[in-house]
């Protein structure tokens, strides 16, 4: 949408409200009434009015310009995704993406998250029973660490900690290569 002064929005409301609400019929008139201005679009007409209504100002709403956030529809479109893979792993991603009713992207990157996702499991005794190992075998399949797990951790080591573990040694390497 194109910046209109404070004068022209008021000038765009008032003549959205003079012709009932009809957004052409006010495009209209508002190109008769200010020919020298630049004409809006008609879908400025009801933006603008909903703006007022809604915020109470003419001002555009401030963004976050930080991180952006994931949308509540594709939130639930991962956990879907989630839920269907769950229950049939032979899905195809197109067909995944078609039941789901997203992109095959989102299936895609929602896929690739999930097998790059590791499991860190504290060891305590309550913990350690074998039904919870069992059940960290299931949903992260070598993809876990701990007590008797597919990668060795000890059980609540205070000192060590995911960094000890990987990233120091990596760093390391890097540095004295």
């Amino acid at each position: 949408m194109p910046n209109f002064t404070n004068q022209e929005l008021t000038d765009i409301v008032l003549c959205y409200g003079a012709f009932g609400n009809n957004a052409l019929q006010a495009q209209r008139r508002y190109q008769q009434m200010f020919p020298n201005r630049q004409v809006p679009d008609v879908r400025t007409f009801v933006s603008t009015v909903q703006r007022l209504r809604d915020y109470g100002s003419f001002a555009p709403r401030v963004h976050d310009r930080g991180r952006r956030t994931r949308s509540r529809r594709v939130m639930d479109a991962e956990e879907q995704i989630l839920e269907a893979v769950e229950d049939d792993p032979s899905l195809s991603t197109r067909r995944l993406a078609h039941q789901v009713r997203v992109s095959q992207f989102i299936v895609w990157r929602t896929l690739r998250i999930l097998r790059q996702t590791w499991c860190l499991h504290d060891g305590a005794p309550p913990h350690f029973a074998r039904q919870v190992r069992d059940f960290l075998n299931v949903e992260h399949p070598n993809r876990w660490i701990g007590r008797n797990g597919p990668i060795h951790w000890p059980a609540r080591s205070p000192d060590l900690t995911p960094c000890d573990f990987y990233l120091w040694g990596y760093m390391k390497q890097l540095v004295y290569s």
